[in-house]
């Protein structure tokens, strides 16, 4: 059954240190999986989430830099990193107010990932990177879908369960297919939607 959880449709929920807000789109029951759009205001720290793995992608046209445990990582829109949550995340720059996805699960139970074959995943859904008309559903920025294939050049969403995956979980910003010509990468595949060109999300680990 195919559901459609519009961004515009949920509430903001402030964050503490009042840098931004989220808007949850979708979790399970236990709160082990989640999915949420945040708008990033203003500099800020990230709080901490202990025992959570974190997917990051810049949702809208923005370039953010975000420090993690003193590493900077520069992104635009399209970009994807993944940390975890006891580690010390800080938003040092952003040129503009703008949305970013939240991926995440508890990582002794599940792995969040993005992929093109999401056919082994206990949830299946894809966040619209840009307003679209789908299956004769006007569809804004920042919807998410459950249920269904996704059109080309949007994120699918999906969890594997920790016991059945063969790929760790590493941080880092992820590599481009060029960037990893001849590695063999995690299942999972994204296709970005500004360059149009497939890329394997090897995770890279911090040095």
């Amino acid at each position: 059954m195919t559901r459609i959880i519009r961004y515009g449709d949920q509430p903001d929920l402030r964050w503490a240190n009042d840098g931004g807000t989220t808007r949850a789109l979708w979790s399970d029951r236990s709160g082990e999986r989640r999915v949420s759009v945040a708008m990033l205001e203003r500099l800020a720290a990230f709080s901490p989430l202990p025992g959570m793995a974190r997917l990051l992608v810049v949702l809208d046209p923005l370039t953010i830099e975000i420090q993690i445990d003193g590493r900077i990582s520069k992104l635009k829109r399209g970009g994807v990193l993944s940390f975890l949550g006891t580690q010390r995340v800080a938003l040092l720059a952003l040129d503009r107010p703008g949305r970013v996805l939240n991926v995440m699960a508890h990582m002794e139970s599940w792995e969040p990932y993005l992929s093109l074959d999401p056919s082994s995943a206990e949830l299946t859904g894809w966040v619209a990177s840009d307003a679209i008309v789908w299956n004769g559903n006007r569809l804004d920025r920042g919807d998410l879908v459950i249920g269904a294939a996704p059109p080309s050049a949007m994120w699918t969403i999906a969890f594997r369960p920790v016991a059945s995956s063969s790929a760790s979980w590493r941080t880092g910003v992820w590599l481009s297919r060029e960037d990893i010509a001849g590695t063999a990468g995690p299942r999972a595949a994204r296709l970005d939607p500004i360059s149009e060109e497939l890329s394997f999300p090897l995770r890279a680990e911090f040095s």
